[in-house]
């Protein structure tokens, strides 16, 4: 019995009323009493191949396949999926994780990681020149790990840095343990003397600055219903601890949130729709939604689509974590049709929750995707989620 879903919104009770199996595949009934969305949501973040029957109104009764694939073991007492090998040219930078959400990067030669679910800002370095006087966190290779912040954060979902105007600080978004949801600017030196930038109304996930600007934008699932999503702006020039001006607050699920700089365009990806909403920084205007992931093929037929980034040789295409699919996928900017142009880059990861270009400094190199994992239904205990590096990554379909 799970009585509350993972990302804090609603109560949730899902429960195994029987179970049956056959030779080649188990399965369970569960009857799931919450919103139809978070049902949904528990089926998949818990690692469900399939579903063979519709969900209707709660209380919702769903015949699960389980497991996926072949259990290696327990986690908290739920069986999690195995961990697929690696593709070809792709490798660990660091494990051991519950929910790694976001990763950005510094001109420094540090690439920052949000810990969802423990509350932790990480920083990890290559070649073993970590910063001195951090806790230790789990990494294995050519990389180094530690917790940078933590204590005070009940959720540390994004973050995004700005060498130009605030070097030497990490602008992170999440939910404070007094339940507050703010941005923080966090000093890589002195990370404890943090200071609250603004407050969001709900809590912050993709995050990115305008270059030209210095504004940053900062986008919400809300209650990830329709309607009840969020993009924040926030001016930190103008003095801090005010709250954030909303920039639109009637999306679904934005997650997702990127910048094209040079057009001036602020991408913010639906989750659940798997579409792009944009917005004009420079005409102040809305340009409605365009392309997406396609829905076939995936658990529940939801392609739920979590952050994204651009190509690094064409920025007329979007590179996609394709979270229900274990895939990164890309498809093309102002497609009016979802799914026309789409192809999948890499599979083999296990829900990918962002990706983001090496620095190409400090031994992150640009031609290589750093790509997160992350999302289970037994919280923050679980360590099977990993930072990966594909290096030479594709950042256009295969055919092209």
């Amino acid at each position: 019995v799970i009585h509350h879903s993972v990302w804090h919104q609603r109560p949730l009770v899902v429960q195994g009323v029987g179970s049956e199996s056959d030779s080649t595949m188990p399965r369970c009934d569960i009857t799931c009493r919450g919103s139809l969305l978070g049902c949904t949501l528990a089926v998949l973040v818990a690692g469900a191949a399939s579903v063979s029957s519709p969900l209707g109104t709660p209380p919702t009764h769903v015949h699960v396949h389980w497991p996926p694939v072949e259990a290696e073991g327990d986690e908290g007492g739920v069986t999690e999926r195995l961990t697929p090998p690696l593709p070809p040219n792709v490798s660990v930078v660091a494990d051991g994780f519950s929910w790694i959400e976001n990763l950005c990067f510094d001109g420094a030669g540090n690439m920052f990681a949000s810990e969802r679910l423990r509350g932790q800002l990480l920083v990890v370095t290559s070649n073993g020149t970590a910063t001195a006087g951090l806790t230790e966190a789990a990494g294995t290779g050519k990389y180094t790990t530690k917790v940078l912040m933590e204590g005070m954060w009940k959720l540390v979902l994004g973050c995004v840095v700005d060498d130009a105007r605030f070097p030497g600080t990490v602008f992170v978004v999440g939910h404070l343990r007094n339940g507050s949801h703010v941005l923080a600017a966090v000093p890589v030196a002195t990370p404890a003397t943090w200071q609250v930038v603004a407050f969001t109304g709900h809590t912050g996930n993709g995050i990115r600055v305008h270059e030209a600007t210095g504004k940053i934008y900062t986008s919400s699932e809300g209650d990830f219903l329709p309607g009840g999503g969020f993009v924040y702006e926030i001016d930190p020039s103008h003095g801090w601890g005010g709250d954030a001006k909303v920039l639109a607050s009637d999306l679904w699920a934005a997650d997702g949130l990127w910048i094209d700089q040079p057009r001036g365009l602020l991408y913010v990806g639906l989750m659940f729709t798997a579409e792009v909403w944009t917005w004009s920084l420079t005409r102040n205007v809305s340009l409605g939604t365009f392309g997406g992931l396609r829905h076939t093929g995936c658990e529940l037929e939801i392609c739920a689509m979590d952050d994204f980034t651009l190509a690094r040789s064409n920025s007329s295409w979007v590179i996609a974590a394709a979270w229900t699919d274990d895939s990164i996928r890309t498809f093309p900017t102002f497609s009016l049709t979802p799914g026309v142009g789409e192809g999948v880059l890499l599979r083999g990861v296990q829900r990918p929750t962002s990706m983001r270009w090496g620095s190409g400094v400090g031994g992150f190199a640009s031609t290589s995707l750093f790509i997160s994992e992350g999302g289970s239904i037994t919280g923050p205990n679980v360590t099977k989620y990993r930072i990966l590096e594909w290096a030479h990554a594709r950042d256009t379909p295969p055919d092209m």
